[in-house]
Order: C-alpha cells, then structure tokens, then sequence
C-alpha cells in the first residue's frame, strides 16, 4: 500500500514492526507523524487547538457547530466521529480549521494552531507522563507554540490548568463555572436530556445558552467553545445557535437505545479516567432514579497502575460493577497489575457494593442480562473495545 506513496504518516498506535512502516523505511519514503501532518495542514489557516484531560472531541464538535453556524465553513478533525458528520472529519471550504490536540504522547507540540483552549489538565497518561510536573511542562510547550497575536482560553476551575497562566507568555482569557474568569456560566439548568445557562463576559450577560445533549459536564464543555468563540469575533448568537445544533459526540453518553422486550436503557461512553467515570454516572444520575448497572474496562495498564485506588470512589453512584480485564492499548502487561485492583478499589469504597471481576465479554453479558430489572440502566463504560457489550445488549 505505500508503492505510490510520497509521504507515509503513521500515529502512536502504529507498531515499530508494522510492516508498511518498514516498507516505507526500505525505501526511504518520508515519515510523518500524525501531528506534524496535522501540522502542516493546519498552516495558513485560522486554526484553533482544542487540549485537555477531558472533554476535547465535545468541545471540537462544539466548536466545529458554532463556526458552521457563522458561516465560516470550517476543517474539523475530531479523536472520535461527531454524530452530525457520522465521520471524525468535516472537510470544510473556508479558512477555518478546528483540531483535537492530542496530548497523550507530547506529539501536540507539533500543531501550528493561531488559537488554543487547555480545559483542564489532570494526571494521566503515566507512561508517557509519569508526573504531573511533566504534564504540565508539556502544555507549557504547545501553548508556546501559539504565535505572539493568538489567544488561549484556560479553565481556571482546575487547578493545574489555572497554573499554565503564569508560565507562558502569550495572551490568554479564562473561563470556570466557580473560579473568578472573563467567561462564566450563570443561571445553570440542568435537565434530564438537556441543559442551559447564560453566557456572560466580564459580569455581562452576552447569549442565552440552550443545550440538546445531556450533562452537567457539557456545560463546562460548551463554556469552553464559547469563549474561545467570542473571544474570536463569533457573535453570541451565532454561538448559541451553533450550540444549540450540536447533537454530540459518538461514545460520549451516548444512548443506544433498550434492550429487546426489556425496558432497560443501554448508554455506551468513553470514559476511562476516574474523573470520567465519576461524571458519567453523575449524568446517569441526573435524570434516572432506578438502579444504574455498571460495566467498566480498565485502558491501560500504566493508567490502572498510577490511578486505581482513585476508581473506587468514582463508582460510589452505580449499584452493581462489572468489571473487565484490562484493555492494553498495545502496551506489555505488568506484573500484579490487573482490572481486579479496581474492583478491589471500588469493594473497599463501598463494602455492601456488588462489584465483580470478569474476563469473558460474554458472561457479563449473560450476567446483565439475569440481574436486570425494567427500568433500570446499563452504563457501559471505557475507551477499548467494551463498547461491544453496549451493542449486544441491545441487539435484537
């Protein structure tokens, strides 16, 4: 597949072993990393960087809403594909381009944005980050990337992101729903399927923000868009219009649909960080009062190693856990380290939980299936390849 090739780009995930790779190598075709791609399509363009421990993809599909609604006919790259575009990509026709940044391996440091959002920074990927401090240095690195007259919005709600502010020497404006920022969010609502608030710039009301996805998460991701969307020129209609229209993200709270004959609603979500975790099942909470059964895989074994005592607590909403083995994300097992940490964690939060550790999709498809009551809820939660569970519990 690389005869004709004049360049061959390659992500992370890609194997040294792969053999295009090696192919590409043998005859000395060019080899790009997906960022420096992203990169170099990112030249010449208005171009805004969406970073953060979570919430990136929701806020680049905001993003991608709101310019469309303003007639800027945007580029948007997204880590996972929009509901409206059915694709992670929209090819647009204007000057605009909005793009994930990806921070899990540095490799964002090579994007050539004019304008970044950082939402919030917490401790993770640990095999390439072991410490927070050199998290922080890497968001340190891509906000330099900005040129003199860019703009990054930062989320002061969070701390270590509140911390990037006096470490870079560019313009930036701030954004939180508690903390003192330039955008706040007033007179939040929040509704089984939706919510609103009002978008406000320095105590001024600027747009009524009105909401058609669930979560109070979403209402920090929105905030975010926003800012970064005023702070641009983007009118405040144009941005609640464009938000307005947004219908989410796949694998994001993502409701499937009920399983046969049963009146049980199946929702499918990425999350894999215990702060994800915790907001899913706030969410879940928000608009369903019966039992929420639980299914999580764990991502990473360097993640499970650094974070699991963290996962107890964030499962303190579900009723019943199932827990899987680890999904490895091609990184080599370690040695103690396995999905049992986190059942362990979450048994010792909450010692009269039902929580169990099982391998076989299947079984715990089966075992859902036995302990399910109508009216309750599945979670189905991680960023591997659980979502298959979501699917087969719905499936005719």
């Amino acid at each position: 597949n690389v005869n004709d090739a004049d360049i061959v780009v390659v992500s992370t995930a890609i194997p040294h072993d792969n053999p295009e790779l090696l192919e590409a190598r043998r005859r000395n075709i060019p080899i790009w990393h997906r960022a420096e791609m992203l990169g170099w399509l990112m030249e010449g363009t208005h171009a805004i960087a969406v970073a953060g421990s979570h919430g990136k993809s929701t806020i680049t599909g905001m993003l991608g809403a709101i310019l469309e609604t303003a007639g800027c006919d945007p580029t948007v790259v997204i880590g996972a594909d929009a509901i409206a575009y059915q694709s992670n990509v929209r090819i647009g026709g204007g000057s605009w381009m909005v793009v994930e940044a990806d921070e899990s391996d540095g490799s964002f440091v090579h994007l050539m944005p004019r304008y970044a959002i950082v939402s919030n920074v917490e401790l993770d990927h640990t095999n390439h980050f072991p410490t927070i401090g050199e998290l922080l240095d890497a968001f340190v690195d891509f906000l330099r990337c900005l040129p003199y007259d860019g703009i990054a919005a930062i989320g002061v709600d969070c701390p270590n992101a509140r911390m990037l502010l006096d470490t870079v020497g560019i313009r930036t404006t701030t954004f939180a729903l508690r903390a003192d920022a330039d955008y706040r969010a007033a007179g939040i609502e929040i509704a089984p399927s939706k919510s609103s608030f009002c978008l406000c710039y320095k105590g001024e009301a600027l747009t009524q923000i009105e909401l058609n996805i669930p979560g109070a998460f979403n209402v920090t991701n929105a905030l975010a868009a926003a800012t970064i969307a005023h702070a641009i020129g983007i009118e405040p209609e144009a941005i609640a219009s464009g938000l307005s229209s947004f219908r989410g993200i796949k694998r994001r709270f993502e409701i499937l649909g009920k399983m046969p004959d049963r009146n049980v609603l199946v929702v499918d979500d990425y999350a894999h960080h215990p702060s994800e975790v915790r907001a899913a099942l706030q969410t879940a909470r928000t608009f369903h009062s019966k039992r929420i059964l639980t299914v999580f895989q764990p991502h990473r074994y360097t993640r499970t190693r650094a974070l699991h005592s963290e996962f107890g607590p964030a499962f303190a909403v579900a009723d019943m856990v199932w827990v899987t083995e680890i999904y490895s994300a091609w990184e080599q097992p370690i040695a103690g380290v396995s999905g049992q940490l986190i059942a362990d964690a979450i048994k010792a939060v909450c010692p009269d939980k039902p929580v169990f550790f099982k391998h076989d999709f299947d079984a715990i498809i089966e075992d859902v299936r036995n302990e399910v009551n109508d009216d309750d809820m599945v979670l189905v939660l991680g960023a591997g390849d659980i979502y298959r569970v979501a699917y087969q519990l719905v499936a005719e």
